[in-house]
């Protein structure tokens, strides 16, 4: 069986300074998509706009995820700030998402809606670490209004971010935060106090 190629490896440049800040491969709608791009492409093109040169055309799943490494190796080399988060031909074309995947990615896009100004589709949830009184946040906004708390470090307390031992643990400026659903089997199984 013949694989199909109908992959492209693709370049984003900045209009500003005309730099390469992503090398991507896949279909070649995904080149031009702005959906389920990480934290540091999505801070860019906040700053700026952007270009989208396809380097390659017609290639397999395996030609793209091999030239695609060649790229952002070469990249990085000659001084590109790439925000590509791997060194590329890690892709999923193709497969099958696992079950507990798709609900880490539901709550990572339910997350990022803190950033976007809508409203969560679930709560988070602070508990004072000192009194363990508790707050409950329905969205960014709601974040904002108690202005002690960062709405990104909050969200990523409550994903338990790995970007630093405090997110890692849920914790920020003294409160440990939680979705709701997490909060919820966590009090079930253990007294509250001890959370």
């Amino acid at each position: 069986m013949t694989q199909a190629s109908d992959k492209v490896v693709y370049l984003h440049i900045r209009n500003d300074n005309n730099a390469v800040f992503y090398v991507g491969m896949g279909s070649l709608k995904r080149a031009y998509s702005k959906l389920g791009r990480n934290f540091w492409w999505n801070g860019i093109i906040k700053k700026t706009k952007y270009s989208v040169f396809i380097l390659q055309f017609n290639l397999t799943s395996i030609q793209a995820k091999i030239i695609e490494s060649i790229y952002i190796e070469y990249c990085k080399k000659i001084g590109f700030q790439l925000c590509n988060l791997t060194n590329g031909g890690d892709g999923r074309l193709g497969s099958k998402q696992p079950e507990s995947f798709k609900i880490a990615q539901a709550k990572f896009m339910m997350g990022n809606s803190f950033g976007l100004g809508k409203p969560a589709r679930e709560p988070i949830i602070a508990v004072n670490l000192k009194d363990n009184s508790i707050l409950k946040f329905y969205g960014r906004k709601s974040i904002e209004n108690n202005s002690k708390f960062s709405a990104r470090q909050v969200y990523r307390c409550a994903s338990r971010d790995k970007i630093c031992k405090s997110t890692a643990a849920g914790i920020h400026q003294g409160y440990q935060f939680f979705w709701e659903s997490d909060f919820l089997r966590k009090r079930g199984t253990q007294n509250h106090s001890s959370i």
